[in-house]
């Protein structure tokens, strides 16, 4: 198990655990610096992605979407 935490942390893709209802559980520094550069924060997937993202109400849906997908 942390082998992968670590693996995860120094990834330069940006990567998040979210909750089954879009609770930002856990992530790493890559994913930490997108929501500072797109204006985003909160605790939940869809306060990350701030008003710098380039059609950001049809990012959201979208992430909602995929959410109840999986629920």
């Amino acid at each position: 198990a942390e082998a992968l935490r670590t693996a995860i942390e120094n990834s330069s893709d940006g990567l998040a655990l979210l909750g089954a209802e879009g609770q930002l559980l856990s992530y790493n520094s890559s994913f930490r610096q997108f929501i500072k550069k797109c204006g985003g924060g909160g605790d939940l997937i869809s306060d990350a992605v701030g008003p710098a993202v380039k059609s950001r109400d049809a990012v959201v849906e979208s992430l909602a979407k995929n959410l109840e997908s999986l629920s």
